[in-house]
Parts: structure tokens; C-alpha cells; sequence
């Protein structure tokens, strides 16, 4: 189980006791629980699973006698150097690549690696980029070519952080930050991001001038982007305090596409998150009124729609008139799709925040916003969907593209059918649920099993059942016998005389229209159920006319989300995608909180208080 604080209530990706009590509730089953358990069990034997003997090369990148061992193959070398720039550093343009190869390529290498640890760090860090766009890749640590080589790196990371703040150590642990991106990193991404975050805020005051100034704007930028991301992604708050940064943006023809300011716009939207978690997802907020963060969203919704708008529409811009699959190159077109993703996310994150603050309030008229908020929701997650197709399924691709965002969107997608299994939308979005689950039965075919991407395949299997069973009990034809007496036969799953109450209430329906016209939904605080039909019509026990699709009125718990500022107990399913690394320092392991991380590194079989 994993421990999640209040300002992660828009980790989609988490399964919270309440998320699952309120699915089971509308399943009228354990089919949910069943398969999170399984998902939490097979975390559990990840994380606690060392390699076999000889396979860490952590342990083997040190030598009997304590000493690293180099890589040493200059041909190797400098194919990977070459590899890096033209795939990675477009991206990440933090490396200035004419003062790295003077250093990288020249004769006097051995004796800059024999004298500077930092420089032994950035350089490996590099190679094993580049090794990952050479096919030498790995879905999981401590296996593959690249790990070999960045393993070198992460034998010297603890003694990096002793060293003093200098350009070096700077430019060293964001290579290492590149690198932790993919995700065979999972597990110590947060570690090496948080500490290059907190050393570029460090080496703010140092007054840099020249190419070193350069050299450090590139650095801290490229940092400030993928340190918000992260920490977004992860629900942490960022080490970057925005009000302190006095560092100029820098100017990088290698991030630009066709006159494109990749960087610079990415930037954009990394400060659009920084307010979102500063205004909208932090413990400090999480009381205010529901007033508040309805505006709050409104003016991040402008934000967003603004960056949207700047970008170019010719394949970069999301909702353009160009698809991102025509645009040509593999790194304009990877850069393509993680705008993309990135735009897609966040409009799925704050029209989710939005209508879950208009369910706790019982003003009709937010009828409209409610509408237009799940209807953006769903354009966001069909577009996730739609653009899996593109993604590389590789090991140097972005676990944010690769797992996190996709998987966000399949649970939304999920909680939508199994609480509004009526609604025009659900057989598109049971078709959305198989193209995803797709995708991650691809991630686990390409991982040969490493990634058990096939156990999030089996939520579409459980709405599909779900939605099906619905559909044949709404075929029956209603009798005479049937039209006056109490029935609970509409509640998902069943009825819920078998099941128990909801939120410790005993609902009873009396059904006076066919099964096949009607809806239950659920109000805010779960302690009334309305029936309501087709087409705008009213029935009997309801108080609004049905909308298609934009109602979505679920309870606050089916949304996962926790505005309470207490603490959640659940499983994060994106821990399928984790693993447990041996010999680091327990102090660096970002790993399963819990008894394994610190317990399983020290080798005792005690279990930690």
C-alpha cells in the first residue's frame, strides 16, 4: 500500500480504500478490488525482488579494489555522444555540445575523468542516453548495456552530493535527471530531479558571466521544466520557488523546429503547472471555498488555452488542422506528441478538479459548466487514447508518455462508464478503454513481460462486463407486474438489498417507466439516489432533467480525490512500472514506502515499526 497526501487528489493513477469502496458500491462486486489486489501484489514482489548474483551493475561498475571501472571504448563512444545530441538534446538542450566534445573526444579524457567526478558522471550519464537511442536499452534497472554504463554515474552520485555547487556537478546531475526520465528510473527519479533542482537554485547568487552563464541559464531551465513535471506527476511539491528565480531564458537553436521555440514553450507550460500546484493542489487550498477554486481552474483553463493558441498549427499545436503524425522527423514528431500529451493532461486535470468542486455544490446552475467540464474531460482522454499509436515504445521514452499520462486517462475513461453506464458515450468510451488497454498489453509485449502492462488491460474487461450486464437486464420488457412495485434491479450490479447501503443509506426505488429509460445517479454526499430519464424527461424522485454525458454526477469519492487534507491509504497502480534497486544508499531510495525499501537494503528480516 502506498501512503498519498491531500494535494494528490488529481493522481489518477491512485486507487484510494474510498475509490474503490464507491466502484464496488456501483459494480455490485469486488471485480475492481480483485484486480488492484492483484496489481498490489505483484508491486509488492517487484519491489522486494533482488537481481540474481552478478546482474547488478551498480555492484560490478566497482571493482575489487573499490575503484570504478571507466568505459573505456572510444569508438563506442562516440557513436553514443552523436546518438545523444541528435535524440536527446533537442529535447534537453542543456549541454553547450561544443565545449562537451573538446572535453568528450579529445586525447586528455582519461586524465579529466581521473580528476573531476562530476565530469565521470556527465559523461557516462551521456553515453547512456545515447546507448538507449542505439537499441541498448532496458525496461528495467539493472539490466542492458545502458544501465551498465549509467551505473557508473550512480556509483559516484552519493559522493556527488558531498561535492561543492559548481557548473560541473550542475551539468552532471542533469544528465542523470535526462537519463532518470525513462522507466527503468522510477524508482529514484524523484531523488536525482529533487537534488539537480535544489543545486541550480543553489548556484543562483554565484553571478555567472560568459559561456558560463550560458552554460547555467541551459541548465536551470531544462531543469525548472522536467523538476515541475515531475513532481506534478509524482504529487510532490516542487523544490523551484518561482518568486526567487532571477535567471534569464536562454536561447537554444538546437530546440527549435522550423522556426518552433520547443523549449520555450515547454517552459510555458511548465509554469502554468508551477501555478496550478502552487493555487489549485497543495494541502494549503485544499479548504477553501468551492468559489475559489472554481475560479482558480477558469483562469488555468485561459492559461492553458492561451499556450494552446501559441503554438503552431502545423502539427505541434493540439486541436489544430494538422495531426501530429505528419509531422516529419522522429524528434519533431516525438516533440509533437509530448505537447500533446502535455496539453491533453492538463486539461484532463483541471476540468476533472472543476467538476469535482461543482458536484459538492448544489447549484443548479452550474448545470452548463458541469456539461462543458466532462465534455473537455473526454476530448482530453480520447486524444490520450487516440495518439498511443505514436508513442515509441522504448525504453529512453518518457515514463510520463509511456505509462503515466495513457494510464490517467483509462481510469477516467473507466469511471465514467461504470458511473454513468447510460450515457450516449459509453460504448465509444468502452472502445477508448480496449485502444488503451492495447496499449499497455504492447508495452508488455515489447518489455517481454518485464512491464505487466496486461493487468491494466483487465479494467476495460470489468466495464465491458459491467456495461453488458447492464444492457441485458434493461432488454427485459416491463410487464404490468413490474411497473408499480419496488425494484432496485437498476443499481449497477444488482440489487443493493444484497449488497448493503450507500454511504450507510438504504435506498428504495419505485419504478414507474421502462428500465430501458432510465438513469441512477447519485447526488453529491451519496445520501439520496434520483431516477431520471431520457431525452431531458423527469421521473418521479428526480430534481434536474437528464444531461447526456455532461451531468456525470459522480460522488466525490469516485473520482479518487481526497479535498479533505487527510491523508489516503491505497495502491498507485503506476507502481506496476517500479522496481526495488539494490545497493543504494537508503537515504536515496525512492521506492515503495512501507517495510521493503530501507528493511530489504540493509538484508534484515525484521519488520521496520
Amino acid at each position: 500500500m502506498a501512503l498519498i497526501i491531500a494535494n494528490c487528489a488529481y493522481n489518477l493513477t491512485f486507487f484510494s480504500d474510498a475509490r474503490l469502496a464507491s466502484l464496488s458500491s456501483r459494480l455490485g462486486n469486488d471485480s475492481v478490488n480483485e484486480v488492484v489486489g492483484r496489481i498490489s501484489n505483484v508491486v509488492r514482489s517487484r519491489l522486494s525482488k533482488r537481481p540474481e548474483s552478478g546482474q547488478n551493475p551498480i555492484q560490478s561498475a566497482v571493482s575489487r579494489n573499490h575503484s570504478v571501472e571507466l568505459f573505456t571504448d572510444r569508438v563506442a563512444a562516440k557513436k553514443y555522444i552523436q546518438l545523444y545530441f541528435e535524440r536527446v538534446h533537442p529535447l534537453l538542450p542543456f549541454l553547450e555540445r561544443a565545449g562537451f566534445e573538446s572535453i568528450a573526444l579529445s586525447n586528455n579524457l582519461d586524465e579529466v575523468l581521473a580528476n573531476s567526478k562530476p565530469w565521470v558522471c556527465l559523461y557516462h550519464a551521456v553515453l547512456a542516453l545515447g546507448s538507449q537511442h542505439d537499441g541498448e536499452g532496458s525496461f528495467e534497472p539493472c539490466t542492458g548495456k545502458s544501465w551498465k554504463i549509467f551505473a557508473v554515474s550512480l556509483a559516484y552520485f552519493p559522493e556527488l552530493l558531498l561535492h561543492n555547487d559548481s557548473l560541473p556537478t550542475l551539468e552532471a546531475m542533469t544528465a542523470m535527471s535526462a537519463f532518470s526520465l525513462s522507466v527503468s528510473c522510477l524508482a529514484i527519479e524523484h531523488v536525482i530531479i529533487s537534488e539537480a533542482g535544489r543545486r541550480a537554485q543553489n548556484l543562483a547568487g554565484a553571478n555567472f558571466t560568459g559561456r558560463s552563464a550560458q552554460r547555467y541559464s541551459r541548465c536551470f531551465w531544462v531543469l525548472y521544466a522536467i523538476e515541475k513535471m515531475s513532481s506534478f506527476q509524482i504529487g510532490r511539491s516542487s523544490v523551484f520557488v518561482d518568486g526567487d528565480i532571477s535567471c534569464p531564458l536562454p536561447r537554444v537553436s538546437e530546440a527549435t523546429f522550423g522556426g518552433f521555440d520547443y523549449l520555450l514553450s515547454f517552459l510555458r507550460y511548465a509554469r502554468i503547472i508551477s501555478r496550478a500546484l502552487t493555487f489549485l493542489f497543495c494541502v494549503g487550498v485544499a479548504n477553501k471555498p468551492t468559489s475559489y477554486h472554481l475560479e482558480t481552474t477558469e483562469q488555468l483553463k485561459k492559461e492553458l488555452e492561451d499556450w494552446r493558441l501559441s503554438l503552431p498549427d502545423n502539427g505541434f499545436r493540439p486541436g489544430g488542422t494538422i495531426r501530429p503524425e505528419t509531422v516529419q522527423g522522429p524528434v519533431e514528431r516525438q516533440a509533437a506528441t509530448f505537447i500533446h500529451y502535455l496539453y491533453a493532461h492538463m486539461n484532463l486535470i483541471i476540468n476533472r478538479n472543476t467538476l469535482l468542486h461543482l458536484v459538492k455544490s448544489s447549484d443548479q446552475a452550474y448545470s452548463k459548466e458541469r456539461q462543458a467540464a466532462a465534455s473537455d474531460i473526454h476530448k482530453s482522454c480520447r486524444l490520450i487514447v487516440e495518439l498511443t499509436t505514436l508513442i515509441e515504445v522504448e525504453p529512453h521514452t518518457n515514463i510520463w508518455i509511456l505509462a503515466t499520462i495513457p494510464l490517467a486517462a483509462l481510469f477516467v475513461l473507466f469511471d465514467s462508464v461504470v458511473h454513468n453506464p447510460r450515457q450516449p458515450e459509453t460504448y465509444s468510451n468502452l472502445a477508448l478503454l480496449d485502444m488503451a488497454a492495447g496499449h499497455f498489453s504492447r508495452l508488455e509485449y515489447c518489455s517481454n513481460g518485464t512491464l505487466p502492462g496486461s493487468l491494466i488491460s483487465e479494467f476495460s474487461h470489468v466495464a465491458r462486463t459491467y456495461v453488458n450486464g447492464i444492457q441485458s437486464r434493461d432488454s427485459v420488457p416491463a410487464g404490468p407486474h413490474r411497473d408499480s412495485v419496488k425494484d432496485t434491479s437498476l443499481l449497477p450490479g444488482g440489487s443493493l438489498q444484497d449488497k448493503g447501503s450507500v454511504n450507510g443509506v438504504s435506498p428504495e426505488i419505485t419504478r414507474t417507466q421502462p428500465a430501458a429509460a432510465q438513469d441512477l445517479v447519485m447526488t453529491t454526499s451519496g445520501e439520496q439516489l434520483r431516477t431520471v430519464g431520457e431525452a431531458g424527461a423527469e421521473f418521479p424522485g428526480s430534481s434536474e432533467s437528464f444531461e447526456p454525458f455532461g451531468s456525470m454526477d459522480y460522488t466525490i469519492d469516485a473520482f479518487g480525490g481526497n479535498i479533505s487534507g487527510e491523508p489516503s491509504l491505497g495502491t498507485n497502480v503506476l507502481d506496476l512500472f517500479n522496481n526495488f534497486l539494490p545497493d543504494l544508499d537508503p537515504m536515496l531510495y525512492h521506492g515503495m514506502p512501507g517495510n521493503f525499501d530501507l528493511n530489504m537494503q540493509l538484508g534484515g528480516n525484521d519488520q521496520m515499526p
